[in-house]
């Protein structure tokens, strides 16, 4: 039997507003560069996506050695999954952050601003070798007392929402744009 998970249900999410947007795309007749664009981007994140899931493993096996050396140990609440939220989001700022102030991480990040054209393609453009790095920086908030399983769900969900800012085809959002990164 097939079984869903939060992976599952944010790649069935991202992959159905890809197909929609390069559909919307394709009525507008694009230039053959576009498609090929969107093409090569596609093939990157199916790549990146397959290696995911074993950087997934990887993140969750040293978050729980981080979780289990942690004497910090807060009981599960409302609250805490909304600092925990919160926390993943900040964390994930200042991870790509450095992946634009630092030439090492730059070398990893560069291939995401490689592209001259801006459309939900983009958020799929990513070198996989910021996967063998990335869960290092959320690793901290094991040791504060945020269970692994939490972390790995806001890591998720903050990827579907960073790859979803990546189009043009969305304004303004308000106090939004003032809290969290948004397509404007």
């Amino acid at each position: 039997m097939f079984k869903f998970n939060y992976d599952t249900i944010g790649a069935s999410l991202l992959f159905a507003a890809f197909f929609t947007e390069f559909f919307l795309i394709l009525l507008h007749r694009p230039d053959k560069k576009l498609v090929k664009d969107i093409m090569a981007n596609l093939t990157l994140g199916l790549c990146v996506v397959g290696f995911g899931l074993f950087e997934k493993s990887m993140a969750y096996g040293f978050y729980s050695l981080v979780y289990h050396i942690s004497v910090i140990k807060i009981h599960p609440s409302i609250w805490l999954w909304i600092a925990c939220f919160f926390c993943c989001d900040l964390f994930y700022y200042f991870y790509h952050r450095l992946g634009h102030k630092s030439r090492i991480f730059w070398a990893a990040h560069v291939t995401h601003h490689s592209s001259r054209h801006f459309n939900l393609s983009l958020g799929l453009r990513t070198n996989f070798f910021h996967l063998f790095y990335r869960f290092l920086f959320w690793s901290p908030l094991c040791f504060l007392g945020f269970r692994p399983e939490m972390i790995l769900i806001f890591e998720t969900i903050t990827a579907i929402q960073n790859y979803l800012i990546h189009t043009e085809k969305v304004g303004k959002l308000g106090v939004l744009d003032w809290i969290f990164n948004t397509p404007s």
